[in-house]
């Protein structure tokens, strides 16, 4: 089978991803200034408590099943065992999860409060079940996943303005919200069949064998999702609907920046659990260093960029009304290089080696770190509490991962490497304080980024960034060439 190169499927991914951004961008403020922050407060609520359920039902299912389905796609008989494997735990998880819920449900009163908004959240647990993404990624297919992702979300830009018009509509957004997030699963439950024949089995389900690296990975998955959502959860339980969506309004704008990254870090999974499979070390040597600095050079930039207008940004998408919410992400910009570098560690090094449980205690050491500072920090500093938190915890996974990532890749990162990022990267400061001069609003905004891309790019060139000139790995027939 022919396989597309890393360049060409990272396009891809970072395509869909920015539509990630771009459809909230065109609907962000228009919904959050229509249902107003205490609505919006109650969608980052009952979303932060739902997340927890859906890594339940996945238990660790994408990271591991991409991770070993990437070594056994080109062996179709083994494919299909392995396939049909994970679906059939995966169901079992999901009705597990299910079951949790409705044990919540009855015994905690907040959460009936939000008993609609409960259910529409829950769909994503069937349709992740049934849609096998993770089918798609281990044979890279990111075209179709691309295209199928702008039609929903098109799609799902027409309806929010066409429907959405007060503040009681946040029911009908997040169902419009849902609806474009599990539509495309039922349809690629039909499409992935031209991979095999992936069915529910009622023996040789391989528990024993998949079961403890997925519930690894799992107990990895809940562990950073705690540290990264705890803070919300927090919030909504010390303090009130209001500031729960001044802090989920910085988070989405903060995450933002995170999805669009995270879907280049997303093409090389495949890619390097394959390589490992197969032994290709040089190659396999060769796309992580190259994977790491264009990761960095992505993250540093964006996140300076972000904190020196995160005034503006959040007048644009928010107004007024959300006011309180840019000093918090001022801060949460300071995590985002931390957090998408110990993204790629774990990822593309440290899970295709193995090393998950190393994972699993750093990020349920992180976990307890950010919970305990949490309830210390947010009766007292707010919402800004919840920020520091976060950065704190951020920057504590990057160290640990560092640490041992670093040890699977030698050289993995060079002085003038850094120093090439780091340069063009401290000049976008400059050129916002420049714009900051002459302009104001909206006009600033826009002068701040293209002036800011312009000089970091003729500076990349200038002190000749590794990115510009990485020799990435193609394939042809699934070899490499």
């Amino acid at each position: 089978m022919k396989y597309n190169s890393i360049h060409y499927n990272a396009i891809l991914n970072v395509i869909k991803q920015i539509c990630t951004i771009v459809f909230p961008i065109i609907t962000f403020s228009y919904v959050t200034r229509t249902i107003g922050a205490e609505n919006y407060g109650k969608l980052g609520f009952v979303s932060s408590i739902m997340s927890y359920l859906n890594l339940i039902a996945v238990l660790g299912r994408n990271v591991y099943a991409v991770r070993e389905g990437a070594k056994l796609r080109d062996r179709e008989e083994d494919f299909a065992l392995f396939a049909s494997q994970i679906y059939t735990i995966n169901v079992i998880t999901a009705l597990f999860a299910y079951f949790i819920l409705i044990v919540l449900y009855i015994f905690w009163p907040k959460l009936r409060n939000y008993s609609i908004l409960v259910l529409i959240y829950s769909f994503p647990i069937i349709a992740g079940t049934i849609g096998k993404d993770w089918i798609n990624t281990i044979y890279e297919d990111f075209r179709y996943l691309t295209i199928r992702y702008i039609i929903f979300q098109i799609l799902s830009v027409a309806l929010i303005f066409g429907f959405v018009k007060q503040q009681d509509d946040y029911l009908l957004y997040a169902g419009i919200i849902m609806f474009s997030a599990c539509a495309p699963q039922f349809f690629n439950f039909f499409y992935v069949r031209k991979y095999g024949t992936i069915r529910l089995l009622q023996k040789e389900i391989g528990i024993k064998k998949h079961l403890i690296p997925m519930l690894v990975l799992f107990s990895s998955a809940i562990a950073t999702s705690i540290y990264t959502n705890s803070d919300i959860t927090i919030i909504g339980i010390f303090l009130n609907d209001y500031k729960t969506g001044q802090y989920s309004f910085s988070v989405s704008i903060y995450t933002m920046i995170k999805v669009a990254i995270n879907a280049v870090i997303a093409v090389f999974v495949p890619r390097i659990s394959n390589l490992l499979g197969n032994n290709r070390l040089d190659e396999y040597n060769r796309l992580l260093k190259s994977g790491f600095i264009l990761v960095l050079t992505l993250a540093l930039p964006s996140a300076i960029g972000l904190f020196m207008v995160s005034k503006e940004v959040t007048m644009l998408f928010g107004g007024e009304g959300y006011s309180e919410a840019t000093i918090s992400l001022k801060i949460l910009c300071l995590s985002i290089p931390f957090s998408l570098l110990s993204s790629f560690l774990n990822s593309v090094i440290l899970v295709p080696n193995c090393e998950e449980k190393y994972c699993l205690k750093t990020v349920i050491a992180s976990a307890f770190i950010n919970v305990f500072l949490n309830i210390l920090a947010v009766p007292f500093l707010g919402i800004y509490g919840a920020a520091i938190t976060t950065f704190i915890a951020e920057v504590f996974v990057f160290i640990c991962f560092w640490k041992l990532g670093s040890a699977h890749c030698a050289g993995l990162f060079d002085i003038y490497g850094l120093i090439s990022v780091i340069i063009p990267s401290v000049l976008i400061v400059f050129c916002c304080l420049a714009a900051r001069r002459f302009f104001d609003g909206l006009l600033l905004l826009i002068v701040s980024v293209i002036s800011s891309c312009i000089v970091f790019l003729v500076f990349s060139v200038v002190l000749k960034n590794p990115v510009l000139k990485t020799d990435w790995i193609h394939y042809k027939e699934g070899k490499n060439v």
